[in-house]
């Protein structure tokens, strides 16, 4: 059934799933170069001990995706944890602030110690059985938590395994400003490009004066608008311009800006994960302070701490493989439109291939 704002819908997620506070017996956690939220969770109790994230701790049922499809179970691998990343506008953003602007599987093997790094597409068509319709991945997180608190999290990670295939142990939700405010207080990011990246139609009103990745175009009619652009090269971003070049599509593709959010999340964990931040303790508060008031996940404060000498000794190993979910040749998904709107589908009319081929990529030796 579809929610209506006048009803009062059952919960989502059965209430048992939503305790707070309860840990996973035996967890390894050990995502290299991975979640800078998560790294950060783990010195956050470190250091200030006396607060708490907003963590949403579940019983381990929450992501058997066979909870919600039932002809579907996907089992969890003793040797592997798998964390969804997402990214949201901001809960007080009235235009879609809820909505996944980005969703990231980052998958870590405790064993051979190598991780990948999955984008997956916000346009992903996917059926939701608690809504009873069928809706883009980016709004399944909005869909959860509307209805329950907790159940973003909790609703999104099953839709996530059921389409991959990948039994998501944890997942982490964090919005534009702790993004932004976290990119300053490790000094910026460090992008490099090999083609210039060049949007004039996004941000046309947007602009910066006196910033060196923005200058103003005037058309034939006369009007003006702001165009932004980072050259071929290696460019330094503060959290202005390094939200912007996360999210510039119009002129490029949701594919390659997939790429580029990658780029900024690998450079803000490495510098995260730097003796130089980790050894200061100013530079720590001041991280935590912007990280814990905003960020919600399933993980504990202690169980990050307790696997961050394991985040720190894999940091620049330069074991994280880099994929983007897209539609070129050979890829598993291609372009549709349902319900007057532009959306991805599954090739083959399953998820069937897409799950074999990110097993491929995640298990690689």
């Amino acid at each position: 059934m579809d929610f209506q704002q006048d009803e009062q819908p059952q919960p989502l997620i059965p209430q048992h799933q939503l305790e707070y506070g309860s840990e996973k017996k035996y967890l390894r956690l050990g995502v290299a170069l991975g979640v800078f939220v998560l790294v950060a969770a783990g010195i956050f109790f470190f250091w200030q001990g006396a607060r708490t994230l907003t963590v949403i701790q579940a019983g381990d049922a929450n992501v058997d995706a066979g909870s919600l499809y039932p002809d579907f179970r996907v089992k969890e691998e003793p040797n592997r944890i798998d964390v969804l990343l997402m990214a949201i506008r901001g809960s007080d953003d009235p235009n879609g602030g809820l909505l996944t602007d980005s969703m990231i599987l980052i998958s870590f093997d405790t064993e051979t110690k190598k991780a990948a790094m999955i984008s997956i597409p916000r346009d992903l068509y996917v059926f939701i059985p608690p809504a009873g319709k069928m809706m883009k991945i980016n709004a399944v997180y909005e869909t959860g938590e509307k209805n329950e608190r907790g159940g973003g999290l909790i609703l999104t990670k099953q839709a996530v395994s059921y389409i991959t295939g990948v039994y998501v142990d944890y997942a982490a939700v964090v919005d534009f400003d702790t993004f932004s405010k976290t990119v300053d207080a490790v000094g910026g990011v460090t992008v490099k490009r090999t083609t210039t990246l060049i949007e004039d139609k996004q941000w046309t009103q947007e602009g910066r004066e006196d910033d060196q990745f923005w200058h103003i175009e005037t058309s034939g009619d006369g009007s003006q608008a702001w165009v932004f652009e980072v050259p071929i090269g290696t460019s330094t971003l503060d959290s202005f311009d390094a939200l912007y070049y996360a999210r510039s599509r119009y002129t490029t593709s949701d594919f390659d800006r997939m790429k580029r959010q990658q780029e900024i999340i690998n450079q803000v964990a490495k510098k995260m994960l730097s003796l130089g931040v980790l050894s200061n303790p100013f530079k720590v508060s001041e991280l935590m302070d912007i990280i814990g008031k905003s960020v919600k996940t399933d993980i504990s404060s202690r169980q990050i701490l307790n696997y961050l000498p394991i985040l720190q000794e894999n940091a620049s190993a330069g074991n994280v493989a880099e994929y983007v979910l897209d539609t070129s040749t050979n890829s598993f998904l291609m372009d549709g439109r349902e319900d007057n709107q532009y959306v991805l589908l599954p090739r083959s009319g399953n998820f069937d291939q897409l799950r074999v081929f990110i097993q491929s990529l995640i298990s690689a030796k």
